[in-house]
């Protein structure tokens, strides 16, 4: 490939701009009407998009790092099972979930029922929620399904007609009076805002909203974010058509929020107290008859105090009944625990081993994460079915985990056993030492040791459920609100008429430009010059023939001063420089498909060349298609395919026309072989007979694209014009003239058909169309 061939490649891979830009000034009444009507759908768009705001919340959720270590913080630390540092995602989940929003709504009675005003056009509705000038109170004895909407028309300001869904209007009612439709009673009664003159001729629509259906609606358009990553910040906004609401609807939902994290904290707290208290329950009537007891032993014995010996006894016994309180209490716990686990599927709300002082870690640790897979499972319960595979999975590890959980309390429990066998042994031990001293020190050391025990116990928990009290008096929330939602800092979201306008204006310039992009890059034909000499700088290009709409088959003749027969006439110009010192010319006019022009080029041609006083031979070699006759209104009698069959001789297969110097020679009936026929000898001594008569031979031929009978005789002609038409040509013209170019070489060039310089979105056209329009009247026939 050499440098030319490069160049002309990567010039026809580069954009042509400057095409494209005439394209634009050609077809610039798209543009005007595109842009027309997207501009006029901005308008529509702008008019008839309800408002939109955007309402916005800030919360900061407490942990570690920005909780206040307070004492009563530390200790609901200890009394919590879960660890009180916040997952923030966790969090944002809550928020988010279906039970807050139901809550939510449940709790905002104006949200129960919503108004909107019917607007002029009839198809905007806008909702009311501030102001509303009446309110529908509904029959309760009446089914009042929710869902259902009722349109009332006010006719004035006090009496309106109603009607249910898609239903008939109601009788006119007043307002005041009740209304019964179907399933629906309900009475219209006016509010502060209410005025007869702004309600009069106003539409409304009430619905009765399905709380279920609103809270899911407010649950999916809730958008809560992480204001940083590196912070506790969360951001939480909604969309709506009243800002007031959706601002109502935040604060309320963070109220709901943190009235719920409260009362989740104090029910840890509530849980401790209630298992202290039922343990203190069973054990203060014991601790009195122990107290009762001990005392009547001592006035009615007259005992007040015991020997060295006996004390040093008591001693030993009473740190071994210490020990046992411990281990008591502990088997408590662990029995109520397992109780708890057999018995209940939550566990979120486990009171905290180290209430009672067990610090076992890893029973700590597994109780943690049981807490915390059942908190995650609740929340996910509020977004997805049981069966669903992420449920059925975080079933299996709250199994799991349970069943450890177990194994570990079992375990404890027989520890337990161990140590409290243990400890009744070394009592057993002092009790064998104590038998030896008198009665009276014996029973007084036994009642001692039952009342301390049950003391220790008793003042052991009263301790533990002081502290549980003074955790739940002192609890504090851990979300506090930064920015509450505010309707006067609503955004104003929809509609938008700067950037509707914009974005039409955008569009109504892009959707013409694609199109025309498109329709120029899908479109096979021919279109300009450059099309072909873009593509063809090897190829001379003789003329353009201009496009003409006049009603004649030769206008060369009858037309003589119209611009195509100028156009032809420069072909002849441009031919007789190419085939200078030619004695006799001899052309060939083809084509790669039909409807190009070829024979009505031919035939111009030769009327061109014989007025300018040559003798011209017109010869139609197409013998599958004879057009030749009837252009010249002569029979097919005879003719070149009789001629060349061997039926007639020379001069019958050529005859006179009524131009001047102009002899055709028709194609004569259709054979059956005319490949073979113009293939023959009697081909070229026809040529070399008609050369001894006539200056100049134009050979008419078919499309060499459909049949190879041109290709025949190109060797023995002195110039192959191959026509080309602007608009029928396809773009493989191009691939098919380089073909022939490889081997015609310059006894082929081009000449372009129909050109309509007013279509054309060439620099050359322009210029030539506007030459051509200025000298018209002065040199050229319309």
């Amino acid at each position: 490939m050499d440098s030319r061939e490069i160049e002309q490649l990567l010039a026809e891979e580069t954009l042509d701009f400057k095409k494209y830009v005439n394209l634009v000034l050609r077809y610039w009444y798209w543009f005007v009407i595109s842009l027309a009507v997207c501009l006029g759908l901005a308008y529509v768009v702008t008019r008839t998009t309800h408002n939109v705001y955007q309402v916005d919340s800030t919360i900061l959720i407490r942990d570690d790092k920005n909780r206040a270590n307070t004492g009563a913080e530390a200790l609901l630390s200890e009394l919590s099972l879960v660890n009180n540092t916040k997952s923030i995602q966790n969090e944002i989940g809550i928020i988010k979930s279906y039970t807050i929003a139901y809550n939510t709504v449940k709790e905002l009675d104006s949200f129960h029922t919503t108004y909107k005003q019917l607007g002029k056009s009839g198809f905007k509705q806008n909702v009311v929620y501030k102001n509303i000038p009446f309110r529908i109170a509904y029959d309760t004895s009446y089914n009042n399904p929710h869902g259902t909407s009722i349109s009332i028309e006010f006719t004035d300001g006090k009496t309106f007609t109603a009607k249910v869904n898609n239903g008939d209007f109601s009788d006119p009612k007043t307002i005041g009076q009740k209304v019964i439709i179907d399933n629906f009673s309900f009475t219209v009664i006016p509010t502060a805002s209410y005025s007869e003159k702004e309600l009069a001729g106003q539409t409304y629509i009430i619905t009765r909203n399905d709380l279920n259906e609103l809270a899911n609606v407010y649950r999916n358009k809730v958008k809560v974010n992480l204001v940083d990553k590196n912070a506790s910040l969360i951001s939480l906004s909604t969309t709506g058509q009243s800002a007031d609401q959706e601002a109502e609807y935040l604060n309320k939902l963070v109220e709901v929020y943190i009235r719920q994290g409260l009362e989740e904290k104090n029910q840890i707290a509530k849980n401790t107290i209630d298992f202290i208290d039922n343990q203190l329950f069973g054990m203060r009537d014991s601790l009195q008859r122990a107290e009762v007891q001990l005392r009547n032993f001592r006035m009615n014995n007259r005992i007040l105090d015991i020997d060295k010996e006996s004390s040093m006894l008591l001693d030993n016994l009473k740190n071994l009944q210490t020990s046992k309180a411990t281990v008591e209490i502990n088997q408590r716990y662990y029995a109520y625990l397992k109780n708890y686990l057999q018995k209940r599927d939550s566990y979120s709300d486990i009171v905290a081993p180290y209430t009672l002082g067990i610090n076992d870690m890893q029973l700590i640790n597994q109780l943690n994460e049981l807490s915390q897979l059942s908190t995650e499972r609740e929340n996910m319960k509020m977004s997805v079915k049981q069966n669903n595979p992420a449920m059925q999975q975080l079933e299996a590890r709250i199994r799991n985990t349970k069943n450890a959980l177990m194994e570990k309390v079992n375990s404890l429990i027989a520890t337990n056993n161990i140590t409290n066998d243990d400890i009744n042994a070394q009592v057993r031990k002092i009790e064998s030492n104590i038998s030896s001293l008198p009665i009276n020190e014996q029973m007084l050391i036994n009642k001692t040791k039952m009342y301390d025990l049950l003391d220790k116990m008793y003042t052991y928990l009263l301790e533990k459920k002081s502290e549980a009290s003074i955790a739940k008096a002192s609890n504090i929330s851990d979300c506090k609100i930064v920015d509450p939602a505010l309707a006067i800092n609503a955004e104003l979201k929809q509609p938008k008429p700067k950037m509707n306008y914009a974005l039409g204006f955008i569009l109504g310039l892009l959707i013409p430009l694609i199109v025309i992009i498109l329709r120029d890059y899908f479109d096979n034909k021919i279109r300009t010059v450059k099309d072909l000499t873009g593509k063809l700088p090897e190829v001379s290009m003789l003329a353009t023939l201009d496009h003409s709409q006049l009603p004649v088959d030769i206008p060369v003749i009858e037309r003589p001063k119209s611009r195509l027969s100028e156009s032809f006439r420069t072909l002849r110009t441009n031919i007789n420089y190419v085939a200078h010192g030619k004695k006799c010319m001899t052309l060939l006019t083809t084509s790669l498909i039909s409807g190009e022009g070829k024979t009505f080029c031919a035939s111009n041609l030769a009327a061109i060349y014989a007025l300018s006083g040559k003798r011209t031979l017109l010869v139609g070699l197409d013998l599958r298609k004879p057009k030749i006759q009837k252009v010249f209104e002569s029979t097919n009698h005879y003719g070149m395919s009789g001629y060349l069959s061997e039926q007639n001789s020379f001069e019958k297969a050529y005859k006179p026309t009524s131009v001047s110097n102009l002899w055709i020679a028709v194609s004569g009936p259709i054979p059956p072989n005319p490949s073979e026929l113009i293939g023959s000898p009697r081909m070229e001594q026809f040529l070399a007979e008609a050369r001894e008569q006539f200056d100049c031979i134009i050979i008419d031929t078919p499309p060499v694209g459909i049949v190879t009978d041109a290709r025949i005789i190109f060797e023995k002609v002195d110039l192959v014009l191959f026509i080309t038409r602007m608009g029928v040509s396809p773009k493989d013209v191009v691939e098919y003239c380089k073909e022939l170019h490889s081997y015609l070489g310059s006894k082929l060039a081009l000449v372009v058909n129909d050109f309509d310089s007013k279509k054309s979105y060439t620099s050359y056209s322009k210029y030539h169309y506007r030459y051509s329009k200025n000298y018209q009247s002065e040199y050229y026939e319309n």
